[in-house]
């Protein structure tokens, strides 16, 4: 069983890896989508239907900086490998969003990303992601365009749609303008030029209508919030790239009862001053450059001219200009019932909420006069009464753009663009009105964590802290992670910690006892991260010592007392010599002194050393030469601030005691004189004989049970001095005795061998 569990979960990290490949803050996701085969009756006219792979996940990428999608759809029959760069949202954590009576929602997960497709170097791909849901738009190098938008039946499908399927084309219509001398006074931003390159943003309060809430997605203001904030993102997309303007949303309200508009009709609510004067009345607070009153029927919208430059947060009191929109848009991605050209609502709401910001920013109609010439020539009035197009001069085939009335007239898509001319009309308009420069840090978190615990100023912190700490989040920011910092100064100068992790809590498996620590925590997401809370200090405690671990003389060890006498021409010398007889232990810094006991018996309470105050972690001392040849048990207890630890586990080792007395010049005349060396030895033992006669010798060594471990016979018939090596490899640490044994003396020293 549980040989198949880790074969199982394996083949499920596997498959994971199929689809997500991350690297720091970088993303790679595979196979988003699959194209749905034999659906011949869906597939004409351009609309494709995708299948999301369920292995997919969209939600929460700001923290990803750059995403790769793989074999991506980018046309009907066509995969790609996208690369995309994260970019700003339109929302921030001051974004307001509410329902009814004011009602406070959830911000959602929105992220904007836009880049281009492998080997297509002037394409462009632009991505929303809001919540686990995607809106794309592409524009191929070959300058067709698609899109890719999600299904309102089913969650799992995405529709792909052709928007530059241009079928036909039908006789010149009607499309009603500005009056020639409204648009020829509008004229007056037309500059050669742009004044600055830097990006400039338009806030817009958007006010939803109940007809939404109540027909066009019943009872479901998560809906209607996530589609209007995708048509907006795709709009601030495009005017983005052309004017290098950023739209931002402070205000989003959804109209759950009957809301005091009382029309769904554009022009009505825009020539009445209908919303002018609700807004004048109720909504002065709200801080905005535009406000866009927005119903579901689809049937276009209304702008006021010139509507930032105005009293009141670009509202003029006394006419009809002022900062207002009445749109009428779709809010879905079904086919549109009245088009053959394959164009989706979603198109159209975008198109049109961005043609009537056009006209927010004081730009006219492509197809009017005042371009001199028209820019756009699907359709005009003007053009043929104001004598710039002559009724029977042949038009030039023009798919139109953002500020003409070449979609309704024509059965064609018009361009995604505003083009050139009205681009740098609108960018001039914008800075004479000083709109204010966008803040590329709008999505850093404000809200900033409250700490928990350690608390302020306490003592006595375990030096195993688990901090914590919390996030009201009053401000609705978007937070993906915190900034942990912890110190030993209160300036932050260097750091013990200093780190990022998505939880509100953190753990430390050690610090130092009786330290003064310092720390702080931050919000943070992709944008920046907020300031950092307040400091709080703590100071670690200190734990009781743990008991002492022994390490030398190790059970069974032997120490080697040596009382040697020298006795030259009557002149006595006595050397006393310690082998092995340093007790060695380990410790902390953090104590204080330790206490050393040797006994005779295990438990007993007579102790015949019993040393207190050792501040090191070794002890040898001369008290060790006075102890009698026999077994011993030693035991070292630490003392700390703290307090005291227990007792360490019992060592156990033998004093042996070699005893010899030399009389040189008796020996130097008559007998055999032996000294051997290195004591102790390790590996080899040399024997120095000096011998006044012709001999044969043996020479053994015994442990000090009297067991022969070795032996060797030989002869010595030269007399004087002669070295014998031997080997000792075989012998373990301890005491042994080596006997020399010739035809007149017999002589025994004790060596030690040292490992």
């Amino acid at each position: 069983m549980k040989t198949l569990f880790s074969i199982f979960v394996i083949l499920v990290f596997t498959i994971t890896l199929t689809f997500y490949s991350y690297s720091q803050n970088k993303l790679i996701l595979k196979d988003v989508f699959i194209l749905e085969k034999n659906l011949n009756e869906i597939q004409k006219n351009g609309v494709s239907i995708l299948l999301l792979n369920h292995s997919i996940n969209f939600k929460n990428l700001n923290n990803v900086s750059e995403l790769i999608m793989k074999n991506f759809p980018i046309s009907n029959v066509q995969t790609s490998d996208v690369k995309l760069k994260l970019t700003n949202s339109i929302i921030d954590n001051k974004t307001l969003i509410t329902t009814g009576d004011n009602i406070r929602m959830n911000l959602p997960l929105l992220s904007r990303f836009k880049g281009t497709i492998f080997g297509e170097v002037n394409s462009e791909v632009f991505i929303t992601f809001i919540d686990n849901t995607m809106y794309c738009n592409i524009k191929r190098e070959n300058n067709e365009e698609f899109t890719i938008l999600p299904s309102t039946i089913n969650q799992n499908e995405y529709i792909i749609s052709d928007k530059t399927n241009n079928i036909s084309e039908i006789a010149m219509n009607c499309g009603s303008v500005e009056p020639i001398d409204l648009a020829n006074n509008m004229m007056k931003y037309k500059k050669d030029k742009i004044l600055s390159d830097k990006t400039l943003q338009v806030d817009i309060a958007i006010d939803m209508q109940y007809y939404w809430y109540s027909i066009k997605f019943p009872n479901d203001s998560i809906k209607i919030r996530n589609y209007i904030l995708s048509v907006y993102s795709m709009i601030s997309y495009i005017y983005e790239k052309e004017m290098n303007i950023t739209v931002h949303i402070p205000w989003l309200h959804i109209w759950t009862t009957q809301d005091p508009y009382n029309s769904l009709n554009p022009g009505v609510l825009i020539n009445n001053s209908i919303i002018s004067n609700y807004w004048k009345t109720n909504n002065l607070s709200v801080q905005a450059n535009l406000v866009h009153v927005i119903n579901a029927h689809g049937e276009g919208g209304v702008a006021n001219y010139n509507s930032l430059s105005g009293a009141f947060g670009g509202i003029h009191d006394g006419n009809r200009w002022g900062p207002f929109a009445g749109l009428s848009v779709h809010g879905d991605m079904y086919l549109l019932p009245f088009e053959s050209d394959s164009l989706l609502r979603f198109d159209f709401d975008v198109h049109t909420i961005a043609h009537e910001m056009g006209h927010n920013f004081n730009c006219p109609h492509t197809h009017s006069c005042s371009w001199n010439p028209m820019i756009d020539t699907c359709a005009t009035d003007e053009g043929i009464s104001g004598g710039c197009l002559n009724s029977n001069q042949q038009r030039v085939r023009n798919d139109g753009s953002i500020m003409s009335y070449c979609r309704e007239i024509n059965n064609w898509v018009s361009k995604m663009t505003l083009l050139a001319r009205p681009a740098l009309l609108i960018r001039n308009y914008a800075e004479s009105c000083n709109l204010k420069e966008a803040n590329s840090n709008t999505n850093k978190p404000t809200t900033v964590p409250i700490l928990v615990r350690p608390k302020k100023d306490t003592s006595d912190v375990p030096i195993t802290p688990t901090f914590i700490w919390k996030s009201d989040n009053i401000n609705y920011d978007i937070i993906e992670a915190y900034h942990f910092q912890l110190s030993t100064s209160d300036n932050f100068s260097s750091f013990i910690v200093d780190t990022i992790i998505n939880d509100t809590t953190f753990f430390l498996s050690s610090l130092n006892e009786g330290t003064d620590y310092y720390w702080r925590v931050a919000t943070k997401n992709y944008f920046g991260e907020s300031p950092f809370s307040n400091t709080w200090k703590f100071t670690t405690e200190y734990s009781v010592p743990d008991a002492p671990e022994l390490l030398s003389p190790q059970t069974g060890d032997t120490i080697l007392i040596k009382h040697d006498t020298i006795d030259v021409h009557g002149d006595i010398t006595v050397k006393d010599t310690i082998i092995g007889g340093q007790f060695i232990w380990s410790g902390k810094s953090s104590i204080d002194y330790y206490q050393l006991r040797i006994s005779t018996e295990k438990y007993s309470d007579v102790f015949v050393i019993d040393s207190t105050d050792i501040t090191d972690t070794t002890y040898q001392s001369s008290s060790i030469m006075v102890l009698e040849p026999k077994q011993y048990y030693w035991q070292v207890k630490a003392y700390g601030k703290g307090g005291e630890s227990e007792w360490s586990n019992y060592g156990r080792f033998r004093i042996v005691v070699e005893t010899s007395i030399t009389g040189v010049e008796e020996s130097a005349n008559k007998n055999l004189e032996v000294n051997i060396y290195p004591n102790p030895a390790n590996d080899k033992l040399n024997i120095m004989l000096i011998l006044p006669y012709n001999s044969e010798i043996t020479i053994a060594v015994h442990d000090i049970l009297g067991n022969r471990l070795y032996q060797e016979i030989g002869e010595i018939k030269q007399s004087g001095s002669n070295i014998i090596t031997i080997p000792i490899t075989n012998l373990h640490s301890g005491l042994f005795n080596i006997q020399i044994r010739t035809n007149k003396d017999n002589i025994i020293r004790t060596f030690c061998v040292f490992r």
